[in-house]
């Protein structure tokens, strides 16, 4: 009799797993890398579910219009770099998350480069990066406190405009992440130390602003227990499976890596403030 119980339990919940529906929202614009991720996942689960991708393309529009009128389960990703400035009353949106919402973290370190091989603590110099400028800055400002270096700050629109000024020559370094480091090295740029938790907070660990980065974590809002068990279990799947969307972006962890589980949360929060002013 139990066993026919446990039968029956494993179909039923098989079965809801399939028939339910699952909104994955996209709450970057159109053509950036939160696209890509959202169109990977909504790709990938949408081979067994229905699924509702909602891509409006600003994350204003996302999170105050979209994610507001949504009541079903809906899997989206959101940014350290949109969440700092939004709690500082600077942005348009900030989205209240919690600690069991959270099933996913991952974190991109900033890295420093140079058109040769000028060492970046002991040679001062001119920094070009993106924003959010206050970030950045104080990160430099942090180098300068630990290293003697009297380093300038130099913000730009975006991090195309930054790289550019380096190989220009307009500035004497760059700093930003890795996508742009790997840019950078192809136009022969040296790309050293990195603002990670292996980086430059190593050489001074008493130093909190030695170490940024960019992270993401990935939220599911509006779902029960089973819905979240099921929903993180297949995402870990596609993460592991080198055929799926998911898994071809993030080269199955070796190009993007992610942690699973709410216990990252406590990573994330700590990320906002260090976007914070």
């Amino acid at each position: 009799m139990n066993k026919l119980l446990l039968s029956v339990a494993a179909v039923t919940f098989s079965f809801t797993a399939q028939a339910s529906d699952l909104t994955v929202l996209n709450t970057g614009s159109k053509s950036g890398s939160a696209a890509a991720l959202t169109t990977a996942l909504s790709n990938d689960f949408g081979k067994t579910i229905n699924v509702d991708f909602q891509n409006p393309g600003k994350h204003c529009v996302a999170v105050n219009s979209n994610l507001a009128a949504i009541s079903t389960p809906v899997l989206f990703p959101w940014f350290n770099d949109l969440e700092g400035p939004g709690r500082d009353g600077d942005g348009c949106a900030t989205v209240s998350i919690s600690e069991d919402e959270v099933i996913g973290y991952t974190g991109s370190p900033l890295f420093v480069c140079a058109m040769d091989d000028k060492d970046f603590l002991k040679t001062s110099g001119r920094v070009s990066h993106s924003t959010p400028a206050h970030a950045y800055a104080r990160l430099v400002t942090g180098v300068n406190a630990s290293f003697g270096t009297t380093h300038t700050s130099i913000d730009y629109n975006g991090s195309g405009d930054a790289r550019a000024a380096l190989l220009s020559g307009e500035t004497d370094y760059f700093v930003g992440t890795g996508k742009h480091a790997k840019r950078l090295m192809k136009k022969g740029a040296v790309c050293s130390y990195n603002s990670g938790p292996d980086g430059l907070i190593t050489l001074d660990p008493s130093n909190s602003d030695l170490q940024l980065e960019f992270t993401t974590v990935l939220v599911l809002k509006n779902a029960d227990s089973v819905e979240k068990i099921n929903i993180s279990n297949k995402l870990k799947d596609f993460y592991g499976d080198a055929s799926s969307a998911f898994g071809t972006l993030t080269a199955g962890g070796k190009d993007i890596s992610y942690s699973w589980g709410s216990s990252t949360f406590t990573l994330y929060e700590d990320s906002v403030v260090k976007m914070q002013k």
